[in-house]
């Protein structure tokens, strides 16, 4: 394109820089702020290395986002495994409680208080007593 600008000749009828200019300083901004964004980007990569104790001389971009990404799945799969022990274990407690539960001496319904259960056994002690 900036052959073709260059080499346009005096003749009305070669348009090539009438045509490719505009083109030409479109493609030029947008190449610019390319390398900008370029620059911007490459700027907060060497800070979050800095960060993390990293330069770029250890590490490359690719390398460092893989062990991001490796570290991000691990703590994942640890809350996946953490939340299924505590479901398993919560699971567990229930069943020791209802087992703990099902072994427990039952308490007659009409006891509403420890002296009205100490009177129920008291009687239940005389009973026995008397019939022997």
């Amino acid at each position: 394109m900036r052959r073709a600008i260059a080499s346009q000749s005096d003749q009305a009828h070669d348009m090539a820089q009438s045509k490719f200019n505009p083109i030409h300083e479109k493609l030029k901004t947008q190449s610019e702020e390319l390398k900008e964004r370029i620059t911007a980007t490459q700027k907060q990569f060497e800070d979050i290395l800095a960060f993390f104790v990293e330069t770029t001389k250890d590490i490359k971009s690719d390398e460092f986002f893989g062990n991001i990404l490796k570290f991000v799945k691990s703590v994942e799969n640890s809350k996946a495994k953490m939340a299924k022990e505590a479901e398993v274990a919560a699971r567990r407690a229930r069943m020791e409680a209802r087992a703990k539960e099902a072994a427990a001496p039952k308490v007659l319904p009409q006891a509403k208080n420890l002296v009205e259960l100490a009177e129920h056994v008291e009687i239940k002690r005389k009973r026995k007593e008397s019939v022997s």
